[in-house]
């Protein structure tokens, strides 16, 4: 039922009257010249919304706080900055090279 709801949401789209259909492949960054890839990311810039390094620093918080002892050692030293460093990283390295 849900799937059902979640499909009308999306019909604006009109996804029925493509001929590829969603997810495709053919445009991942594992298609590109890795070298292109490299220059591509050195040159990108990321927009994030007003309010997202609020909520970064409030995660970061509540971790230090509410966390497992694993995440409260984990969080502990680590800065806005290089939170959002490695929900990057992370995002790139499961675009990049997963299957």
């Amino acid at each position: 039922m849900e799937s059902r709801a979640m499909a009308d949401a999306w019909s604006f789209l009109h996804f029925d009257d493509t001929q590829v259909k969603p997810p495709i492949t053919t445009n991942s960054v594992k298609n590109f010249d890795p070298a292109v890839v490299v220059e591509d990311a050195a040159r990108i810039r990321i927009v994030v919304h007003s309010r997202f390094p609020r909520l970064v620093d409030e995660f970061l918080a509540h971790k230090r706080e509410h966390g497992s002892t694993h995440e409260k050692r984990l969080y502990s030293n680590i800065t806005r900055e290089s939170q959002i460093s490695r929900l990057i990283a992370v995002s790139f390295r499961e675009n990049v090279f997963d299957p």
